[in-house]
């Protein structure tokens, strides 16, 4: 029996790296994003908020398919909530705090990005991660 549940783990392992591997391949640029992004400059800078807002975009710009990022934007499609986050300092400020609360995130996605990941990476990066180990979890905690 104890045989039978280790391959069984095995072969799940596998199908979930898979799995991974391809969320990693077909990665979205998600409207979160900007949030985390934000929340990991503001820890331990001294830029200005307006400066932490335009590194945001910059950043998610360079590396995100052009349509990704005209749904972050919310240039496509049209979003003015979006559009206020993307282009008013007052506004990015202000979403802010809805997601510097999840300190230990942050945390981590500041970690990822230290170690040489790109910032879009570090947070898609830890969404990856997440996602492998919950979802492993949940087949050796049957066990």
């Amino acid at each position: 029996m104890i045989l039978k549940w280790r391959i069984s783990i095995l072969l799940f392992s596998i199908v979930l790296g898979f799995l991974t591997f391809f969320n990693y391949t077909h990665r979205i640029y998600d409207w979160d994003m900007p949030g985390y992004i934000g929340s990991m400059y503001k820890i331990g800078q001294t830029h200005s908020e307006e400066q932490i807002r335009e590194l945001t975009y910059l950043a998610i710009k360079k590396e995100a398919p052009a349509d990704h990022y005209k749904d972050i934007d919310g240039t496509q499609p049209y979003d003015k909530v979006r559009i206020d986050f993307t282009n008013d300092t007052r506004a990015f400020a202000e979403q802010m705090p809805y997601f510097q609360i999840k300190v230990g995130y942050v945390f981590v996605v500041k970690l990822l990005h230290l170690l040489g990941l790109s910032t879009p990476m570090s947070v898609l990066g830890l969404s990856l991660i997440s996602y492998f180990i919950t979802d492993l979890s949940s087949i050796v905690n049957l066990e």
